[in-house]
């Protein structure tokens, strides 16, 4: 299962990868610079916010069932 992991030394608040997700995984927070990861298991891995992100500061990660 595909989960968006964010480094949070490389994010800079941007929040372009809030906008680039298409299922709304990712939203800004109400304080603080960090996109929140509101809905991980509707993350498809598609990638939109990991190739938006000017910093290079989201991979996906691919976790087994029950991690």
């Amino acid at each position: 299962m595909p989960r968006p992991k964010i480094n949070e030394d490389l994010c800079f608040g941007c929040m372009c990868c809030t906008v680039a997700c298409p299922r709304g995984v990712l939203i800004e927070p109400r304080t603080g610079m960090i996109p929140l990861i509101k809905t991980p298991k509707e993350c498809t891995g598609c990638k939109c916010c990991a190739d938006e992100c000017p910093h290079n500061a989201i991979k996906i990660l691919m976790y087994c069932i029950g991690e």
